[in-house]
C-alpha cells in the first residue's frame, strides 16, 4: 500500500526549467559558447556542481575552473526566479487532496537547499510537505538514488510504500536506482529520456489518479 509520494521540484511542481534554460543559454552565449543550444539541455536534473562541470566542457575549458564558477555565480546572483510565476496550476490543489488522504510527502530536489526553501515559501507549498531534502545533503546527486533512499529513511517507510514523481532523465534514473516506482511528468520540450519511468502522465492531477489506484 502506498503511504508517501516523493516529489522532484523543477519541471514537476514548477515550470522553472523554462526560466533556468533561458538564463543558461544567455549565460553561456555571454561566455562565448557557439554550439547547439540542445547541448545545454543536458543540465536538466543536475546539481550545481555537475552543472559547472558541464559548462566547463561546453566552453571547451576556456576559463580556469574557479574563474568560470565565479562568473556563473555573479550572473545568477541577481537573477533569482520568482517560483510563484512558474507554479503549475493543478499542483497546490492536488497536494491538498494528497494530504487530506493522509499520505506523507517529501520534496527531493537537486537544487540548493536555500532555493528549495525559497520556492516553498513563494508558492505557499510548505504546509503540504513533511520535509524537504536537497541533493547537496546526500553523498551522491541524481542519478544516484541517494536522495530518495534518504527520504525513505527519514519517513521510516519501505520501498514498496512510496511513489516518486519526476520528469528528468537523471531524476527518473535516481528513482529507479533507489528501487522505487516512478511516475514521470511528460517532457515535450527538452528531449529527456523518460523510458525508464513506470508510468508517464501529463500533469500532477493525472499523477494523483495513478496514486489513488494504488492506495
Amino acid at each position: 500500500m502506498i503511504k508517501a509520494i516523493l516529489f522532484d521540484m523543477d519541471g514537476t511542481l514548477v515550470d522553472s526549467e523554462r526560466g533556468y534554460m533561458e538564463q543558461n543559454v544567455e549565460l553561456l552565449r555571454l561566455l562565448g559558447y557557439t554550439g547547439d543550444e540542445k547541448q545545454i539541455n543536458r543540465v536538466i536534473g543536475k546539481g550545481m556542481a555537475d552543472i559547472m562541470i558541464l559548462f566547463d566542457e561546453l566552453l571547451e575549458h576556456r576559463y580556469p575552473f574557479d574563474e568560470l564558477v565565479a562568473k556563473c555565480e555573479a550572473y545568477y546572483a541577481p537573477r533569482k526566479l520568482d517560483y510563484s510565476k512558474y507554479l503549475f496550476g493543478d499542483v497546490v490543489p492536488t497536494l491538498k487532496l494528497i494530504k487530506e488522504r493522509g499520505l506523507k510527502t517529501a520534496l527531493c530536489s537537486g537544487s540548493p537547499k536555500d532555493i528549495i526553501e525559497m520556492a516553498l515559501d513563494q508558492c505557499n507549498m510548505r504546509a503540504y510537505f513533511d520535509f524537504a531534502i536537497s541533493g547537496e545533503e546526500v553523498a551522491r546527486p541524481k542519478p544516484a538514488g541517494d536522495i530518495y533512499l534518504a527520504a525513505l529513511q527519514h519517513l521510516g517507510l519501505r520501498k514498496d510504500e512510496v511513489i516518486v514523481y519526476e520528469d528528468s532523465t537523471l531524476g527518473i534514473q535516481a528513482g529507479k536506482n533507489a528501487g522505487l516506482f516512478v511516475i514521470a511528468k511528460r517532457d515535450t520540450e527538452y528531449g529527456q529520456d523518460q523510458s525508464l519511468a513506470d508510468i508517464i502522465v501529463d500533469d500532477c492531477t493525472q499523477m494523483k489518479e495513478e496514486v489513488w489506484k494504488r492506495l
